[in-house]
C-alpha cells in the first residue's frame, strides 16, 4: 500500500495476540475462569476461537468428547447470556436517566439496547443484527462480546492434516 499510496511516513502493520484459556459451560455464572475469562475477551477488538478437533487420550476434553460443533455452540451460548446480562443492566441505567430526564438521543440508545437484546433472546449474536450508523453508535459505547468480529481456527493433529495432502 505504501508503494502505491507513497504516505508521508510508514507504519507496520502490528496485531497483538493474547492467549486466553477455553471457555467451558456456565462462565457466564463464574464456572471454570468464568468471569475472569469473560473479562479478558472484553478488551479485545477481535475474537480467534481455536477448536480442538482431534482425539488425544492424554489430553481430557472437559466435555469428555470431540465435538467443535458443540464446543462453539457453547461458547456462542455463553458469550450471549453474558453480553444478556449486561444488556440488561445497561437498559435499567438508561431508563433510570429517561425517568428524570427525557431524552430523544437516551431513548434512541434506549431502543437499540432493545433491539440488541430481543436478538440476543432469539440465540443471535449483535454482529448478526442489522443496524443503522446511529445504532452502531449507541452499541459501540458498551462494545458487547458478541459485537467483535470472529475467527475460527481448528486445531487438528498431525497424522489428519498429513491425510489430506499437506507435508
Amino acid at each position: 500500500m505504501c508503494e502505491k499510496f507513497k504516505p508521508k511516513s510508514k507504519v507496520n502493520a502490528v496485531i497483538n495476540i493474547t492467549d486466553i484459556a477455553g471457555l467451558v459451560e456456565g462462565a457466564n455464572e463464574g464456572q471454570g475462569l468464568g468471569n475472569e475469562f469473560l473479562s479478558h475477551i472484553n478488551e479485545v477488538d477481535g475474537l480467534m476461537q481455536v477448536v480442538r478437533c482431534f482425539d488425544d487420550e492424554e489430553i481430557i476434553h472437559v466435555e469428555g468428547t470431540i465435538d467443535p460443533t458443540r464446543d462453539l455452540e457453547i461458547i456462542k451460548k455463553e458469550l450471549i447470556l453474558k453480553d444478556l446480562d449486561r444488556i440488561q443492566k445497561n437498559i435499567v441505567e438508561i431508563e433510570k436517566k429517561l425517568r428524570a430526564k427525557k431524552d430523544k438521543d437516551l431513548q434512541d440508545e434506549t431502543d437499540t439496547l432493545n433491539k440488541a437484546k430481543a436478538l440476543l433472546e432469539e440465540g443471535k449474536k449483535v454482529i448478526e443484527g442489522t443496524w443503522t450508523v446511529d445504532e452502531i453508535h449507541y452499541l459501540n459505547k458498551y462494545l458487547y462480546l458478541t459485537s467483535k468480529s470472529s475467527m475460527y481456527l481448528c486445531n487438528v493433529d498431525l497424522e489428519s492434516y498429513k491425510k489430506k495432502g499437506n507435508k
